[in-house]
C-alpha cells in the first residue's frame, strides 16, 4: 500500500502548502475592454487632466455673477443673449457685462463667465433673457482637473479592473493594459465507467458530468480551461494524459483518488516523478484530494464523488487559481449567519455544508440542504451558500451562529 495513504494535514494547513507552491505568473499586454475582470500588471500615472476643461453641468445660461447676484422672481436681471454653446465645442465669445451665452450640458465654459444658471431658473423674451435667482459662482461648473490632475496614479498593480477603471482610463487615452495573465487549466476525468455525453450510454456507463462540471467552475473564476477528456484506468493512457497537461499552468484530475485497485491516478504520477505536496486532508467532503507538483507544474487530484469534487475545487483549487491571477481576495466573500436547523456532525474534520441563506429581521439566516433531504444535483442547485464548520466543532443547535461562504449573492 502507498505509503502516502495516511497522509491526512488539517484543512488549513492544505491552504498554506498550496498558496506557497502556487506562482504568480506574469503579465500581458491586452487591449482596454479584454482587461475586464482582471488584475492590473502595471501602475498607471494620468498623462492628462479630467475633466480636459471646465464644462456645464447644466443646460441653461453662462453669466457673470456680478450680473446677476441681485436677482429675485419679483425683480429679475435682463440680460442679452448673445449665442449658445454645445457639447464638443468652444465658444468663440467672451462673455461682457450684461450678456448671457445659453449653453448646454457638457459643453465648455466660455470665457468671462462664472456661474451657470439652470435653464428653470430663466424666462426668454425677444432675444433676451430675464434671470429668476441667482447661484454662487462655480455652481453647476465643472473644473479642469476636478477628477483627475496630471501626474495622478490612477491605477496600482494588483487592482481589480471593473466597469469604473475601464471607462477611466479610456478617458486618460488609455487603449491597452499590462494585466495578469490566466492560467491554462488542463482538466482530465478518469475511470473506465465515464462515457461523454454524447457517447454510447448504455450498461454501467455513467456520464463523466465532472469534467463539464469543472470547466465550468474553472471558467467562472476567469482561467482557460482545456478538456482532456476522459482517461480508462490504464496506466500508460493515464502517462501520455497527464504528460499532454502538464503544456497548461495547471492540471486538475477527478476521481481515482481513493485506495481501490484501479484508482491508479496518484500512483502513475509517483511514479512520472511527482514531488507529493499533500494526499489527504482533514476536510468533509474532499478528504482524498491530493496535491502535488511534477516537472514544477501543481497537479489536483479531486475525489470522484461530485459534490466532493465541487467542494475541493470550490475550497482548494479556486484560490489557487486567483492567486495565479493576481488577485488579492482569493476567497469567497464569509459572513455570519443562525442555523434554522440542527446540524449533528463528528469534530476532527473542517466540514463544508451546503445551505440555503436569507436575510430575515436585519439578520442572515441559513438553512443546512443535506443529503438525506435531497439528491447531489438537487442539493447543490439549491445552495448559495456553503456553511463551514471547524473540527473542533461538533453538532450544532438551531440559532448557533455559524460561518457561511456566500456563493451567489442573489438572495
Amino acid at each position: 500500500m502507498p505509503f502516502y495513504i495516511f497522509f491526512v494535514i488539517p484543512f488549513k494547513e492544505a491552504i498554506h502548502r498550496i498558496l506557497s507552491a502556487i506562482p504568480l505568473l506574469g503579465t500581458e499586454r491586452v487591449f482596454l475592454l479584454e482587461a475586464l475582470n482582471r488584475i492590473s500588471g502595471e501602475e498607471v500615472v494620468a498623462t492628462r487632466n479630467l475633466p480636459l476643461y471646465a464644462h456645464s453641468k447644466r443646460d441653461g445660461y453662462a453669466v457673470r455673477y456680478e450680473d446677476v447676484k441681485e436677482a429675485s422672481p419679483d425683480s429679475p436681471i435682463r440680460l442679452k443673449e448673445i449665442g449658445e454653446v454645445r457639447a464638443g465645442f468652444f465658444s468663440e465669445k467672451r462673455i461682457q457685462k450684461g450678456e448671457a451665452l445659453r449653453i448646454m450640458t457638457g459643453a465648455p465654459i466660455p470665457e468671462g463667465a462664472d456661474t451657470i444658471i439652470p435653464l428653470e431658473e430663466t424666462q426668454k423674451e425677444d432675444g433676451f433673457v430675464y434671470i429668476l435667482r441667482p447661484f454662487s459662482p462655480g455652481q453647476f461648473i465643472r473644473k479642469e482637473g476636478e477628477e483627475v490632475r496630471i501626474g495622478d496614479r490612477v491605477l496600482s498593480a494588483g487592482e481589480l479592473i471593473r466597469p469604473y477603471e475601464i471607462g477611466l482610463l479610456a478617458s486618460l487615452g488609455r487603449s491597452t493594459l499590462y494585466v495578469y495573465q490566466r492560467p491554462r487549466v488542463a482538466i482530465l476525468s478518469t475511470g473506465e465507467e465515464l462515457v461523454d455525453v454524447d457517447g454510447p450510454f448504455a450498461g454501467a456507463k455513467i456520464i463523466s458530468s465532472n469534467l463539464y462540471t469543472l470547466t465550468s467552475q474553472v471558467r467562472e473564476c476567469g482561467a482557460y480551461p482545456i478538456r482532456l477528456g476522459m482517461v480508462r484506468d490504464q496506466k500508460e493512457e493515464m502517462k501520455e494524459k497527464i504528460l499532454e497537461g502538464l503544456r497548461a499552468d495547471l492540471v486538475i484530475t477527478s476521481a481515482g483518488t481513493s485506495t481501490g485497485d484501479y484508482d491508479l491516478t496518484r500512483e502513475v504520477i509517483q511514479e512520472m516523478g511527482g514531488e507529493l505536496i499533500f494526499s489527504q486532508v482533514a476536510m468533509k467532503p474532499g478528504r482524498t484530494v491530493a496535491f502535488w507538483r511534477l516537472n514544477g507544474k501543481p497537479i489536483f487530484n479531486l475525489p470522484g464523488s461530485p459534490m466532493a469534487c465541487m467542494i475541493s475545487f470550490e475550497e482548494l483549487v479556486r484560490p489557487a487559481l486567483l492567486k495565479m491571477m493576481g488577485h488579492l481576495q482569493i476567497f469567497r466573500p464569509l459572513i455570519e449567519g443562525r442555523l434554522k436547523e440542527d446540524l449533528s456532525g463528528e469534530g476532527g474534520f473542517y466540514r463544508f455544508i451546503y445551505g440555503r441563506v436569507s436575510f430575515e429581521q436585519g439578520a442572515f439566516w441559513v438553512t443546512p440542504i443535506l443529503p438525506k433531504d435531497f439528491g447531489w444535483s438537487e442539493l447543490m442547485r439549491k445552495a448559495n451558500g456553503l456553511i463551514t464548520i471547524p473540527e473542533d466543532r461538533e453538532g450544532m443547535k438551531a440559532g448557533d451562529r455559524v460561518s457561511v461562504q456566500l456563493l451567489d449573492l442573489n438572495f
